[in-house]
Protein backbone atom coordinates (compact mmCIF):
# COMPACT_ATOMS: atom_id res chain seq x y z
CA UNK A 1 0.00 0.00 0.00
CA UNK A 2 1.25 3.48 -1.04
CA UNK A 3 1.95 5.97 2.14
CA UNK A 4 1.59 8.77 -0.29
CA UNK A 5 -2.02 8.28 -1.47
CA UNK A 6 -2.89 7.96 2.21
CA UNK A 7 -1.81 11.59 2.81
CA UNK A 8 -3.99 13.36 0.14
CA UNK A 9 -7.06 11.35 1.06
CA UNK A 10 -9.95 13.76 2.46
CA UNK A 11 -9.97 14.22 5.95
CA UNK A 12 -13.49 12.85 7.84
CA UNK A 13 -14.86 15.23 9.82
CA UNK A 14 -13.99 14.56 13.73
CA UNK A 15 -17.09 12.16 15.44
CA UNK A 16 -17.77 12.73 19.28
CA UNK A 17 -18.51 9.67 20.97
CA UNK A 18 -19.32 9.12 24.76
CA UNK A 19 -17.02 5.91 26.44
CA UNK A 20 -17.88 4.82 29.94
CA UNK A 21 -15.50 2.39 31.67
CA UNK A 22 -15.88 -0.21 34.30
CA UNK A 23 -15.73 -3.15 36.43
CA UNK A 24 -18.40 -5.20 38.30
CA UNK A 25 -18.14 -6.73 41.05
CA UNK A 26 -16.48 -9.67 40.23
CA UNK A 27 -13.67 -7.05 38.79
CA UNK A 28 -14.75 -8.30 35.07
CA UNK A 29 -13.85 -5.04 32.78
CA UNK A 30 -16.71 -3.38 30.37
CA UNK A 31 -16.83 -0.33 28.27
CA UNK A 32 -20.15 1.18 26.50
CA UNK A 33 -19.37 3.42 23.43
CA UNK A 34 -22.02 5.37 22.31
CA UNK A 35 -21.63 6.86 18.64
CA UNK A 36 -22.55 10.30 17.34
CA UNK A 37 -25.81 8.38 15.98
CA UNK A 38 -26.93 7.37 19.34
CA UNK A 39 -26.03 3.30 18.83
CA UNK A 40 -24.29 1.77 21.26
CA UNK A 41 -20.96 -1.16 21.68
CA UNK A 42 -20.94 -2.87 24.06
CA UNK A 43 -17.04 -4.01 24.56
CA UNK A 44 -16.28 -6.85 27.27
CA UNK A 45 -12.55 -6.63 26.37
CA UNK A 46 -10.51 -3.79 25.99
CA UNK A 47 -8.77 -5.69 23.09
CA UNK A 48 -12.25 -5.58 21.29
CA UNK A 49 -12.60 -1.97 22.17
CA UNK A 50 -8.85 -1.11 20.69
CA UNK A 51 -9.94 -2.90 17.41
CA UNK A 52 -13.21 -0.94 16.72
CA UNK A 53 -11.60 1.81 17.38
CA UNK A 54 -8.95 1.64 15.04
CA UNK A 55 -11.29 0.15 12.23
CA UNK A 56 -13.54 3.82 12.63
CA UNK A 57 -11.45 6.23 10.73
CA UNK A 58 -11.40 4.03 8.41
CA UNK A 59 -15.34 3.84 7.58
CA UNK A 60 -15.14 6.83 8.33
CA UNK A 61 -13.40 7.95 5.18
CA UNK A 62 -14.69 5.43 3.17
CA UNK A 63 -18.21 7.15 3.86
CA UNK A 64 -16.62 10.83 3.09
CA UNK A 65 -15.54 9.66 0.14
CA UNK A 66 -18.75 9.12 -1.70
CA UNK A 67 -19.58 6.21 -3.35
CA UNK A 68 -17.91 7.33 -6.39
CA UNK A 69 -14.45 7.68 -4.71
CA UNK A 70 -12.02 10.50 -5.19
CA UNK A 71 -12.44 12.71 -8.57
Amino acid sequence: MDSTADSHAPLAPPRVMLLSVWSDAGGAWHARLVLPDAQQQEFNSPFELAQFLSQAPRKASRAAAGPGGLR
